[in-house]
Protein backbone atom coordinates (compact mmCIF):
# COMPACT_ATOMS: atom_id res chain seq x y z
CA UNK A 1 0.00 0.00 0.00
CA UNK A 2 2.96 2.42 0.74
CA UNK A 3 4.22 2.23 -2.72
CA UNK A 4 1.07 2.38 -4.31
CA UNK A 5 0.64 6.00 -2.36
CA UNK A 6 4.02 7.23 -3.24
CA UNK A 7 3.27 6.22 -7.11
CA UNK A 8 0.45 8.86 -6.74
CA UNK A 9 2.54 11.03 -5.66
CA UNK A 10 3.48 11.43 -9.55
CA UNK A 11 -0.57 13.12 -9.64
CA UNK A 12 0.67 16.54 -7.93
CA UNK A 13 2.98 16.54 -11.20
CA UNK A 14 -0.03 16.33 -13.56
CA UNK A 15 -1.54 19.67 -12.13
CA UNK A 16 -0.70 23.22 -13.42
CA UNK A 17 2.47 24.15 -12.19
CA UNK A 18 1.15 27.25 -10.97
CA UNK A 19 -1.67 25.80 -8.95
CA UNK A 20 0.33 25.37 -5.99
CA UNK A 21 -2.43 25.15 -3.84
CA UNK A 22 -4.21 22.18 -6.00
CA UNK A 23 -0.89 20.19 -5.86
CA UNK A 24 -0.22 20.47 -2.12
CA UNK A 25 -3.98 19.23 -1.52
CA UNK A 26 -3.05 15.85 -2.86
CA UNK A 27 0.17 15.87 -1.38
CA UNK A 28 -1.29 16.26 2.54
CA UNK A 29 -3.91 13.81 1.56
CA UNK A 30 -1.17 11.29 0.50
CA UNK A 31 0.44 12.07 3.73
CA UNK A 32 -2.78 11.61 5.87
CA UNK A 33 -3.01 8.18 4.35
CA UNK A 34 0.35 7.26 5.21
CA UNK A 35 0.17 8.34 8.47
CA UNK A 36 -3.15 6.44 8.79
CA UNK A 37 -1.60 3.36 7.48
CA UNK A 38 1.22 3.78 9.66
CA UNK A 39 -1.29 4.02 13.15
CA UNK A 40 -2.74 0.43 11.52
CA UNK A 41 0.16 -1.49 10.41
CA UNK A 42 1.65 -0.02 14.30
CA UNK A 43 -0.99 -2.53 15.90
CA UNK A 44 0.29 -5.57 14.52
CA UNK A 45 4.18 -4.77 14.54
CA UNK A 46 5.59 -6.60 17.73
CA UNK A 47 7.02 -3.52 19.72
CA UNK A 48 10.74 -3.41 19.34
CA UNK A 49 13.63 -0.57 20.58
CA UNK A 50 15.09 -0.41 16.97
CA UNK A 51 13.70 0.47 13.24
CA UNK A 52 12.49 -2.56 11.48
CA UNK A 53 12.01 -2.72 7.78
CA UNK A 54 9.01 -1.68 8.05
CA UNK A 55 9.77 1.22 10.28
CA UNK A 56 12.48 2.48 7.23
CA UNK A 57 10.24 1.86 4.63
CA UNK A 58 7.01 4.34 6.02
CA UNK A 59 10.01 6.93 7.10
CA UNK A 60 11.30 6.46 3.39
CA UNK A 61 7.33 6.95 2.28
CA UNK A 62 6.78 10.22 4.12
CA UNK A 63 10.62 11.46 3.46
CA UNK A 64 9.44 11.07 -0.41
CA UNK A 65 6.15 12.42 0.29
CA UNK A 66 7.23 15.66 2.07
CA UNK A 67 10.15 16.03 -0.68
CA UNK A 68 7.40 16.56 -3.04
CA UNK A 69 5.98 19.46 -0.82
CA UNK A 70 9.69 21.13 -1.32
CA UNK A 71 9.76 19.94 -4.90
CA UNK A 72 6.13 22.14 -5.85
CA UNK A 73 7.84 24.92 -3.89
CA UNK A 74 10.46 24.85 -6.44
CA UNK A 75 8.76 24.39 -9.44
CA UNK A 76 6.46 27.12 -8.69
CA UNK A 77 9.73 29.41 -8.29
CA UNK A 78 11.41 28.28 -11.27
CA UNK A 79 12.22 30.07 -14.32
CA UNK A 80 11.43 26.82 -16.58
CA UNK A 81 8.75 25.15 -14.47
CA UNK A 82 7.77 22.60 -17.08
CA UNK A 83 11.31 21.03 -17.26
CA UNK A 84 12.05 20.88 -13.65
CA UNK A 85 8.38 19.86 -12.79
CA UNK A 86 9.74 16.54 -15.13
CA UNK A 87 13.03 16.11 -13.53
CA UNK A 88 12.11 16.78 -10.36
CA UNK A 89 8.99 14.17 -10.39
CA UNK A 90 11.53 11.89 -11.77
CA UNK A 91 13.88 11.87 -9.01
CA UNK A 92 11.44 11.61 -6.26
CA UNK A 93 10.60 8.55 -7.37
CA UNK A 94 13.78 6.97 -8.50
CA UNK A 95 15.16 8.00 -5.14
CA UNK A 96 12.20 6.97 -2.96
CA UNK A 97 12.49 3.19 -4.97
CA UNK A 98 16.23 3.09 -4.51
CA UNK A 99 15.93 3.45 -0.96
CA UNK A 100 13.88 1.15 -0.48
CA UNK A 101 15.82 -1.15 -2.60
CA UNK A 102 18.84 -0.36 -0.23
CA UNK A 103 16.68 -1.20 2.77
CA UNK A 104 14.82 -4.32 1.50
CA UNK A 105 17.08 -6.26 0.06
CA UNK A 106 20.25 -6.78 2.44
CA UNK A 107 17.54 -7.64 5.29
CA UNK A 108 16.12 -10.42 2.59
CA UNK A 109 19.56 -11.78 1.94
CA UNK A 110 20.38 -12.30 5.30
CA UNK A 111 17.99 -14.19 5.78
CA UNK A 112 18.49 -16.34 2.77
CA UNK A 113 22.23 -16.50 3.82
CA UNK A 114 20.64 -17.89 7.61
CA UNK A 115 18.30 -20.40 6.17
CA UNK A 116 20.88 -22.30 4.01
CA UNK A 117 22.97 -22.04 6.96
CA UNK A 118 20.61 -23.83 9.21
CA UNK A 119 19.96 -26.17 6.31
CA UNK A 120 23.59 -27.04 5.91
CA UNK A 121 23.96 -27.41 9.99
CA UNK A 122 21.12 -29.58 10.21
CA UNK A 123 22.26 -32.10 6.94
CA UNK A 124 25.52 -32.67 8.88
CA UNK A 125 23.70 -33.71 11.63
CA UNK A 126 21.75 -36.28 9.79
CA UNK A 127 24.84 -37.25 8.21
CA UNK A 128 26.48 -37.96 11.93
CA UNK A 129 23.64 -40.10 12.57
CA UNK A 130 24.03 -41.98 9.32
CA UNK A 131 27.58 -42.30 9.62
CA UNK A 132 27.26 -43.70 13.40
CA UNK A 133 24.64 -46.72 12.14
CA UNK A 134 23.86 -46.92 8.67
CA UNK A 135 20.87 -48.71 9.19
CA UNK A 136 19.23 -45.77 10.86
CA UNK A 137 16.24 -43.97 8.80
CA UNK A 138 16.73 -40.49 9.78
CA UNK A 139 14.04 -38.42 9.27
CA UNK A 140 13.95 -34.78 7.91
CA UNK A 141 12.28 -32.15 10.37
CA UNK A 142 13.09 -29.73 7.24
CA UNK A 143 10.03 -28.11 6.15
CA UNK A 144 9.29 -29.59 2.18
CA UNK A 145 9.90 -26.27 0.29
CA UNK A 146 13.55 -25.94 2.40
CA UNK A 147 13.94 -29.65 1.31
CA UNK A 148 13.36 -29.19 -2.29
CA UNK A 149 15.17 -25.68 -3.06
CA UNK A 150 18.15 -27.39 -1.46
CA UNK A 151 18.28 -30.93 -3.27
CA UNK A 152 17.81 -32.25 -0.60
CA UNK A 153 17.29 -36.27 -1.32
CA UNK A 154 16.75 -37.92 1.60
CA UNK A 155 13.93 -39.74 3.28
CA UNK A 156 10.84 -38.15 3.36
CA UNK A 157 9.55 -37.77 6.86
CA UNK A 158 5.69 -39.62 5.69
CA UNK A 159 8.34 -43.04 4.96
CA UNK A 160 9.81 -42.89 8.27
CA UNK A 161 6.02 -42.47 9.70
CA UNK A 162 4.53 -45.63 7.43
CA UNK A 163 7.48 -47.38 9.08
CA UNK A 164 7.22 -46.84 12.66
CA UNK A 165 3.45 -47.48 12.33
CA UNK A 166 4.17 -50.75 10.62
CA UNK A 167 6.90 -51.85 13.67
CA UNK A 168 3.87 -50.68 16.09
CA UNK A 169 2.16 -53.05 14.45
CA UNK A 170 4.36 -56.04 15.16
CA UNK A 171 5.21 -55.01 18.39
CA UNK A 172 3.31 -56.07 21.89
CA UNK A 173 3.54 -52.81 22.35
CA UNK A 174 -0.21 -52.31 23.12
CA UNK A 175 -0.82 -55.69 24.18
CA UNK A 176 -3.28 -55.70 27.61
CA UNK A 177 -3.51 -59.59 27.33
CA UNK A 178 -1.79 -61.46 29.95
CA UNK A 179 -0.77 -64.16 27.45
CA UNK A 180 1.02 -61.68 24.93
CA UNK A 181 -1.82 -62.05 22.30
CA UNK A 182 -2.68 -58.94 20.57
CA UNK A 183 -6.31 -57.49 20.68
CA UNK A 184 -7.40 -56.28 17.45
Amino acid sequence: PLWLIVLTSLAPYGIATDDFQGRLEVIFTLLLSTVALLYVVQESIPKVSFLTTVDKVVISTLLALSLSVLFSYLVLKSAHPETLNFILAIANQAAYWLANIVLIVPPYLRYKRHIAKVVANQESKETTKRSKDPEVEVPSNRPHHLSSSFGYQGKSSHSFAAKWMDELDNDSFFDDSSDGENRR
